[in-house]
């Protein structure tokens, strides 16, 4: 599972590398990645590591997990990353991009403060 995870970051980290403007139909490309998900493979400095992290790892004071930061943040970057690259290359706005999540995940702080204020209430 853990060499699963670290070619989803590699993939996200490729994809400007592997895209090309070069159909001359129209094209639908669907790209799923599982890299917020757990064990989280990416480092303080945003970096692929092979020192992957459990879901069970320590958490900090504020209740939300480093490395799962990390590989969000990273997610994110990849994703901004191909959208500049589709504006450099001329195609975005010829561009359809559907972002789509399963769920949120309970190591957010203000998931975690309106879960505690409602748990209060009831």
């Amino acid at each position: 599972m853990a060499a699963n995870n670290i070619k989803q970051y590699a993939y996200l980290n490729l994809i400007t590398s592997i895209s090309n403007t070069n159909s001359l139909n129209n094209t639908y490309k669907y790209i799923q990645v599982s890299s917020t998900h757990a064990p989280w493979s990416i480092s303080n400095s945003g970096k692929i590591t092979s020192d992957v992290q459990s879901y069970n790892q320590k958490r900090s004071v504020d209740g939300s997990i480093p490395a799962h930061y990390n590989a969000e943040k990273y997610t994110i970057d990849s994703i901004v990353n191909y959208i500049k690259w589709l504006k450099k290359n001329d195609i975005f706005d010829n561009t359809m991009i559907i972002l789509v999540s399963d769920h949120s995940a309970d190591d957010s702080i203000l998931f975690k403060k309106k879960w505690n204020d409602k748990r209060r209430f009831t």
